[in-house]
């Protein structure tokens, strides 16, 4: 178990982080559009949940269909970025600050290495969450090659 002297000016950090890249991203995410067949918006959790195996290439094949496709792809670039250098880290951060703080004010042996375990357990959706934000980059990149 790791103490965190500062935990609550940490902590406060990454929450103010957090809130600041889900607005920037809640910003970009209204310029996502997509022709399926008629011009709608989408929203990137549509890519991140789609109903079918297939939903994710139609929904990208369409914004390339769209006259206006440069925008949404340049959104969706930015959204992706502020997700890797901002979001991710700082969620994902701020959950393990929170967990390793709960672990070390825990007096029960059991809840601290319960906590000590689930802050250390958030390196797999951060490393999962950069590898699905990686998939989306190359899909957007390889249509944008096509």
């Amino acid at each position: 178990m790791i103490h965190i002297p500062n935990f609550g000016l940490l902590f406060c950090i990454a929450l103010a982080v957090v809130i600041l890249s889900s607005w920037l991203m809640g910003k970009q995410g209204k310029l996502f559009f997509t022709k399926d067949p008629l011009r709608r918006k989408f929203s990137i959790l549509e890519m991140e949940f789609p109903a079918k195996s297939y939903d994710l290439e139609y929904l990208i094949k369409g914004i390339y269909q769209l006259p206006e496709a440069q925008t949404t792809v340049k959104a969706l670039k930015w959204q992706l970025r502020l997700d890797y250098l901002l979001f991710i880290p700082a969620a994902y951060g701020g959950i393990f600050l929170l967990s390793m703080h709960v672990a070390t004010s825990i007096p029960f042996h059991i809840g601290q290495y319960l906590f000590a375990a689930l802050a250390w357990a958030q390196i797999i959706p951060f490393v999962l969450d950069y590898i699905e934000n990686t998939y989306f980059w190359i899909m957007i990149n390889k249509r944008d090659i096509d």
